[in-house]
């Protein structure tokens, strides 16, 4: 929240990060008072569009202004593969499931 606030404010105008710690603590002290979860789901249903919006301007950007397939290797280096299975996995799976050794 700070960078994005400290990124369209004049520097001089920056707060510390205590304050917008502060800021938020009202807010969460008030969430976590609800005993009823059922009042929560309207806040659920929020943040699921929040999610989906934010997904949908993702996906806007990574397919505007796309390279012509002519241009692009239809194959990459066998010396790269390590590093797309890690790519992969790192995006699909919680990395704290993924870097925790099994027991």
């Amino acid at each position: 929240m700070s960078q994005v606030v400290d990124q369209y404010t004049p520097v001089d105008q920056h707060l510390d990060i205590k304050i917008y710690m502060c800021i938020l603590l009202l807010p969460l002290i008030l969430v976590n008072w609800v005993r009823n979860l059922k009042l929560l789901a309207p806040c659920s249903t929020f943040a699921v569009a929040i999610t989906i919006l934010a997904f949908t301007a993702v996906l806007y950007y990574v397919f505007t202004d796309l390279p012509s397939i002519e241009s692009r290797v239809p194959v990459g280096k066998i010396t790269n593969m390590p590093l797309f299975f890690g790519t992969v996995i790192f995006a699909l799976e919680a990395i704290g499931v993924v870097s925790t050794p099994c027991r």
